[in-house]
């Protein structure tokens, strides 16, 4: 498998307008793969990318490692479409859609977006949006060749075993945390301008205003609201219960009274069902929360924390009484790592607002409140409780099980790739310009056909 994969964050996406023309056969063909084509422009592309997320200057072996990434997701995008495996347009709009906010959040404004690209909003969305769905059709593609993979406990253990002992990774310190997090209630006064506001929106709607217009000016939702507001082709179960529960209710074109979710108020109408199908579109308002609030939650969170240090109750306890947190407040407010579905974390994988606190902390030690911002925008404090640290140390089956676990099922995932690879080469048209003919590939790339 190639030796580094290009990851593509939201901050790389500037080098899709990059004019770098150190060679003379620019936008001319490096390769094709199916009917998928390598531009030089993509590849020079790609190669500022690497550069700039691993820090390293040209050579022979980046390029070559670089073209032979691009050679494996052409591969994979090319034989998605042999295979039907497509994504769907509401999965890439509402992607394509997460990264343009945070661009706009990184550079200021969309007006400044478009100053930096030298673009219309419009055309840089347009310009982006083949990328993106390439890039999930990729992931895509991936996960369905590697999906019925899996590891048993012998697989584990004969992994490790033969393994390298030199070649152990040497772990840094592991935390285990457990958090308290509390969420500002909005006050009754809040809760009913919202409401209010999104009465008045639906009377416009029902009046002869356009639903997806007012998404696009009302909505706070992040995912729909810059394309009105719609959701397609959204299956059962994948909606809260109370969401669902309205929009299932709904016959086409009709638009819901207001309701309430975990999220905030909203009006939704659906616009089409087919089965267990729905498309809709919706307009969420988030209840406003103002600083008195925030203090009072605050002052609580001091008071529960000298009550926990006194012994009055354990935190565990707390957790499950007090935290707004559903996710961890049933097991302890035991923090979850997404990476590895674990609740140790290595330094760098915390919350950088968490990893100077927790250093120097003692195992049992309890801080805060702390201010923490979730990923949905909304504001809370939290305890926070060093419920262990385990020293630095080389990989063991013991300690570092789940870990060796994963390290295992990507050794199978890779293999399966390789695998599928060397077979899909063998049967799939292609070509490589005579520039790069000569490059070392870790396949068999160069084969006539």
């Amino acid at each position: 498998m190639v030796k580094k994969i290009i990851a593509v964050f939201i901050l790389n996406l500037c080098f899709i307008y990059s004019q770098n023309t150190k060679k003379q056969l620019l936008d001319g063909v490096v390769a094709v793969v199916g009917d998928e084509v390598v531009f030089l422009s993509d590849l020079e592309e790609s190669i500022m990318q690497y550069e700039t997320q691993f820090n390293e200057v040209e050579s022979d072996q980046m390029v070559s490692e670089v073209l032979e990434e691009l050679l494996f997701q052409k591969l994979l995008i090319h034989h998605a479409a042999i295979d039907s495996i497509v994504v769907g347009e509401n999965e890439v709009e509402n992607n394509l859609n997460r990264r343009i906010e945070y661009l706009v959040s990184t550079l200021g404004s969309e007006r400044k977006v478009e100053q930096y690209f030298d673009k219309s909003f419009s055309k840089i969305k347009e310009t982006l949006q083949n990328s993106v769905r390439d890039q999930m059709t990729v992931q895509l593609m991936q996960q369905e060749i590697t999906s019925f993979i899996e590891v048993t406990p012998s697989d584990v253990y004969e992994f490790f075993n033969n393994l390298d002992q030199d070649s152990l990774p040497y772990l840094d310190e592991q935390y285990k945390i457990a958090q308290i997090l509390i969420l500002p209630n909005p006050s009754d006064s809040s809760l009913i301008q919202t409401r209010q506001k999104l009465n008045n929106l639906r009377s416009r709607i029902t009046t002869g205003d356009k639903f997806s217009t007012m998404a696009i000016l009302y909505s706070e939702d992040p995912g729909s609201s810059r394309n009105g507001g719609e959701y397609l082709n959204i299956k059962k179960g994948q909606l809260t219960k109370q969401f669902e529960a309205v929009i299932y209710s709904l016959s086409p074109g009709e638009i819901s009274n207001v309701f309430e979710t975990e999220y905030g108020f909203h009006i939704a109408e659906l616009l089409d069902r087919k089965g267990g199908v729905v498309d809709f579109r919706h307009i969420l308002m988030i209840p406003k929360i103002f600083q008195h609030q925030m203090e009072e939650t605050k002052t609580f969170l001091s008071s529960l924390k000298e009550i926990i240090e006194n012994n009055e109750t354990s935190f565990e306890k707390a957790a499950k009484e007090y935290s707004n947190d559903d996710e961890t407040k049933y097991n302890g407010g035991l923090l979850i790592n997404s990476q590895t579905g674990e609740h140790s974390f290595f330094i760098d994988e915390l919350d950088p607002l968490l990893k100077n606190k927790v250093q120097d902390l003692q195992e049992g030690s309890i801080i805060g409140p702390l201010y923490y911002k979730l990923p949905d925008g909304k504001e809370s404090y939290r305890l926070i409780k060093l419920i262990q640290k385990t020293d630095s140390h080389f990989a063991n089956i013991n300690q570092d099980y789940n870990l060796i676990k994963m390290y295992a099922e990507n050794d199978k995932k890779q293999m399966k790739l390789s695998d599928w690879i060397n077979l899909k080469i063998n049967n799939t048209y292609i070509y490589i310009n005579n520039e790069f003919i000569n490059n070392e590939f870790v396949y068999n790339w160069k084969k006539n056909k």
